[in-house]
């Protein structure tokens, strides 16, 4: 699970307290996850994969990509 948990955090960019802090985790404890040190429950891996998945989507709108993927792009307009 650290192995996926790891690749998503690095395709967001962003900084592991950074979503710690949004997922409402304590830092230590995603830090211990992310080494194979300890295991987030059920309800931590939850929130974590929801923001990785909100960031994502914004880091996609950003790009345009999630427009693209929907048949939403706004080129007509």
């Amino acid at each position: 699970m650290e192995e996926v948990l790891k690749r998503r955090i690095e395709h967001a960019r962003i900084a592991p307290s950074d979503l710690s802090a949004n997922a409402g985790i304590d830092k230590q404890r995603l830090t211990a996850a992310l080494e194979g040190k300890a295991e987030l429950s059920h309800e931590e891996n939850t929130r974590l994969m929801r923001e990785l998945d909100i960031l994502g989507y914004y880091q996609n709108r950003r790009t345009g990509l999630v427009g693209v993927q929907l048949g939403l792009d706004d080129t007509d307009s």
